[in-house]
């Protein structure tokens, strides 16, 4: 995994989904509780040996035995074993998201889909050239351009988290050398079939800050891109690697020629 497991990374998910209108899996949540409880903790006096010194307790009845106890104890401090809880906690974290993705991403389906519907009709009034001006001389252009602005602010919070997703969980796997494409990961939470790839990553590639289309870049493909479950994703990764492994199989024997044995 190229992203060390850390809970800056999974709030961050926690946020994004929320503000979606997905679900974290309840594996997650209730590893966030535990975390919580951890962050909670009301250590107790440490017994090491330093910590008794310090506050005055060993006396000259008990040294020899605060002594010969601390032999037998580790050298643990309630920092130290905090903050390797909370580290293996984000570790365990990190790979139930990866396990439990679909469950995440099928909460958000709904509203992904509902907010794709609702941008490719308004775009039918308002396309991604059209004016603040021009859309309101049109009978339908004010209702179609608020909802050009709504159907954006769905998409662009599920977009945020299925970049998460694909950049720091790694539910699609690490980039491969192959991948000179940036986003093929990342389009193809979009796609059904491969053929859907060109318009998933010609979207994903334009800028979208202000000052384009009202739908953002979404408003250049109204209502074509559809979420995928990650396993689905992943299935068609696979087939587009055997595909290219195949390709690169071809050209090697016809710039190399096959090696015969026997």
């Amino acid at each position: 995994m190229s992203v060390m497991p850390n809970w800056q990374t999974v709030d961050r998910l926690i946020a994004a989904t929320t503000q979606a209108g997905g679900k974290i899996p309840a594996s997650v949540a209730d590893v966030v509780k535990v975390r919580d409880a951890v962050k909670a903790w009301d250590a107790p006096d440490p017994t090491d040996l330093a910590g008794i010194i310090s506050r005055g307790e060993m006396t000259a009845e008990n040294a020899h035995q605060v002594m010969a106890d601390a032999l037998i104890q580790p050298n643990r401090t309630p920092a130290d074993i905090t903050s390797t809880s909370l580290h293996q906690l984000a570790r365990r974290a990190f790979s139930l998201v990866t396990a439990d993705a679909d469950k995440l991403v099928r909460t958000l389906q709904p509203a992904h889909h509902a907010a794709a519907e609702k941008m490719a009709k308004a775009a039918e009034v308002v396309d991604a050239g059209t004016s603040a001006e021009q859309a309101l001389q049109h009978p339908e252009g004010p209702a179609a351009w608020q909802a050009l602005a709504e159907a954006r602010r769905v998409l662009d919070a599920v977009d945020v988290v299925v970049d998460l997703l694909v950049g720091d969980f790694e539910v699609l796997g690490q980039r491969e050398p192959w991948m000179h494409r940036m986003n093929l990961r990342h389009s193809l939470m979009y796609c059904a079939t491969a053929d859907n790839y060109p318009a998933a990553l010609r979207v994903l590639t334009l800028a979208n800050g202000s000052g384009g289309p009202r739908g953002g870049r979404w408003h250049h493909a109204p209502g074509s891109l559809a979420l995928q479950l990650p396993s689905a994703a992943a299935a068609l990764l696979d087939e587009i690697r055997q595909a290219h492994l195949e390709r690169e199989a071809a050209d090697y024997a016809r710039t190399h020629g096959v090696v015969k044995t026997g």
